[in-house]
């Protein structure tokens, strides 16, 4: 079997969309659909691990390698995340480290290499990007918030936000995803703020 039929092929399989496949490696859904015709031939070292654990198959199975064990170790299909107390998507909540639960979390999109937190949001502001009051988030821990990036931030006075992160000539602004709020304005100083995790998923009705 072809490596484009064997990527296409599982990730139908696992009820993945080319969209959720293109978000765990950071490519574009366009790149991903190309994988699948074949009309990539060599897809990039730094993109196989990924690939590799979404599809929950061997790496070697993907550079071309006829293993037996092709479709493991990697069997697990969700993942225990804690979760800590509700992160605001309004005017702010303050963070507290007691952890209330683990919650079982699919792990499709999510890297098993990674740690990983979870919050339930409370308020409209995230409404536009897709983020509903009691939405399950899960968070990446991860400090290396790029521009356009959603992250969970911890305000100098305690306060815990999920917001878009954007730096613009220096200057930072958590941003809100409904025009009814105002951007959280931290200017220049990098110490006023800190990145406690990058959104990765969204769970409803959970």
């Amino acid at each position: 079997m072809k490596i484009k039929d064997i990527l296409a092929i599982r990730r139908k399989d696992l009820g993945l969309t080319q969209a959720e496949i293109a978000k765990a490696c950071s490519v574009s859904e366009a790149t991903v659909s190309r994988w699948e015709k074949g009309q990539i031939a060599d897809i990039k070292q730094s993109k196989i691990l990924s690939l590799s654990e979404i599809l929950q198959i061997s790496p070697a199975l993907i550079i071309g390698h006829t293993e037996t064990d092709a479709y493991g170790p990697v069997t697990r299909s969700f993942m225990e995340v804690p979760l800590y107390d509700a992160v605001s998507c309004g005017n702010g909540l303050f963070a507290e480290d007691t952890i209330r639960d683990y919650i079982p979390v699919p792990i499709q999109g999510l890297s098993v290499n990674a740690e990983h937190f979870c919050l339930f949001a409370r308020g409209d502001s995230m409404t536009g990007a897709g983020i509903e009051p009691k939405d399950l988030l899960v968070f990446e821990k991860n400090s290396g918030i790029q521009n356009g990036q959603i992250g969970c931030f911890v305000l100098q006075d305690g306060e815990i936000v999920c917001k878009k992160f954007t730096r613009q000539n220096g200057i930072v602004l958590l941003q809100s995803a409904n025009p009814d709020y105002d951007p959280i304005l931290i200017g220049d100083d990098d110490s006023a703020f800190t990145c406690a995790g990058i959104l990765r998923k969204i769970i409803r009705n959970i």
